[in-house]
């Protein structure tokens, strides 16, 4: 029995160790920009791609004015940001206008600190919360996983949890991904990696 255990243990340490070796990279950095004035262009993914600003807030604490049917509910949303310590939020969707339009959505979330996004992280992505379909890369920043199904990247990097996902399958999201982190100054990225 207690060989078994053993087993089991030395199974597991190595385990960790394969695990650190694929994240050797120091910690991101914390995002202390404006959240507003980091759009990225639509340029970098083509000449013909366009982008649309969604919900843009760089004080959650102060939402935006919004028409008095749904201020309640920007209201609510942003008060629950603000209680998990998220202190700007943004959203911005690129499409190229084909048919069927090709669609990438990127939701950034910046947290008053580190040590908060991770807290969001550990409640989100933590062990045994993955539903299906998401998976562990830690191919990006502190933290990162992947949905095949929705084609969707989900990153911690610092004080910053980045997602970006679109309906079909391309490189698009992971250029857009590294795009944001790079801009952000949370790329961790070690010198000489594919960028």
């Amino acid at each position: 029995m207690k060989q078994g255990w053993m087993i089991v243990l030395g199974l597991a340490l190595l385990a960790g160790c394969v695990t650190s070796k694929k994240h050797d990279r120091p910690p991101a950095a914390s995002f202390t920009g404006t959240l507003s004035e980091q759009a990225i262009p639509p340029s970098i993914l083509g000449p013909d791609w366009k982008m649309e600003e969604g919900l843009m807030v760089d004080d959650v604490a102060h939402p935006p004015k919004v028409s008095p049917i749904r201020q309640a509910w920007v209201d609510k949303f942003f008060a629950q940001k603000q209680a998990s310590g998220v202190r700007s939020y943004g959203e911005f969707f690129y499409f190229r206008p084909e048919t069927p339009p090709v669609k990438v959505s990127a939701l950034i979330l910046v947290y008053h600190d580190a040590e908060k996004a991770r807290m969001h992280w550990n409640e989100t992505y933590g062990p045994g919360l993955l539903v299906a379909g998401y998976k562990r890369t830690n191919e990006y920043g502190d933290k990162s996983v992947e949905n095949s199904k929705y084609d969707e990247l989900v990153v911690l990097a610092g004080n910053v949890v980045l997602q970006v996902s679109q309906p079909v399958p391309s490189e698009t999201n992971e250029r857009i991904l590294k795009a944001y982190m790079q801009k952000l100054g949370v790329d961790n990225a070690p010198p000489g990696a594919p960028q």
